[in-house]
């Protein structure tokens, strides 16, 4: 899978300043980092605009300005290589299905905060926030496609989900799911041109995806299932930017605390786990 890195800077400015020049010492100032495997690779991106996948533009869109909003104003500029204070944190897209065969796709850690900061762990994000007046945020949020489509599979009622997965689906691996899924759906046993036995084995996840994708004879299934993933994106979208937002604003006010979310039912203390409801 490709890795690329996106630079911006998110600084949050008083309602007085102006915005700080590259290089600024604005202690609010935040860097932060976009992954995103379907950029090209090793191309500067200084842009929201170029974040290929449109479901995760326009999360991380929506995260920055909601960020900015919690930290202090709702002011936001995009800087890119610079060096702010702030601390640092990451968006990572993680695809239903990879582009490749290559899944190693590792997720940044947080970068430790003074003893009084706040810790939230979570399928969606881990983050560190250390309060005050110039409060700083270290950290990963996470635009899963499997995290989502097993959220929507619990809310649906299945129970005894695994935690889903933190990297994506091979492609041959996700092929031969395709595969066997089509083939146990026309009542054969194994598929029909020996594939290896772990594909019989399809994960939750996917296979909750599939149950949820149309067939047709007008193109391949793994393209239905795929489309059926991306709207589910764009649909989830705005409810788990407002999930993301929500677990941020608790950490704010509970200096010292350790947030753990483990999945979709944790949240019903945020609000009412319906919102989050995509399908």
């Amino acid at each position: 899978m490709v890795r690329v890195a996106v630079f911006l800077l998110l600084a949050v400015l008083p309602m007085s300043s102006s915005a700080q020049a590259p290089g600024g010492s604005d202690p609010r100032a935040l860097r932060v980092i976009v992954w995103d495997e379907d950029v090209s690779p090793r191309t500067p991106i200084d842009s929201l605009d170029d974040i290929a996948s449109l479901d995760f533009r326009r999360f991380v869109s929506q995260m920055l300005t909601n960020l900015a909003r919690g930290l202090g104003d709702p002011n936001v500029a995009f800087v890119p290589r610079t060096h702010p204070t702030g601390g640092a944190i990451n968006f990572v897209r993680l695809p239903l299905v990879a582009s490749g065969d290559n899944v190693d796709f590792p997720i940044p850690a947080a970068t430790d905060f003074p003893d009084q900061g706040c810790t939230i762990s979570s399928p969606w994000m881990n983050v560190r926030i250390s309060p005050g007046s110039n409060p700083a945020v270290s950290g990963t949020v996470v635009w899963s496609e499997r995290q989502i489509a097993q959220d929507q599979a619990i809310l649906e009622g299945l129970s005894d989900m695994p935690a889903a997965p933190t990297q994506p689906v091979g492609r041959s691996a996700f092929n031969l799911f395709v595969e066997r899924y089509l083939a146990a759906s026309r009542g054969q046993v194994e598929p029909t041109d020996g594939a290896p036995a772990f594909a019989a084995d399809i994960p939750p996840d996917v296979l909750w995806v599939f149950r949820h994708s149309p067939q047709s004879t007008r193109g391949p299934f793994a393209n239905s299932a795929e489309r059926s993933m991306r709207r589910l994106a764009e649909q989830a979208v705005e409810p788990y930017a407002q999930l993301v937002t929500a677990l941020i604003d608790r950490c704010l006010g509970s200096p010292g605390a350790v947030l753990s979310y483990v999945g979709i039912l944790d949240v019903r203390d945020i609000a009412p786990i319906e919102r989050y409801d995509v399908k």
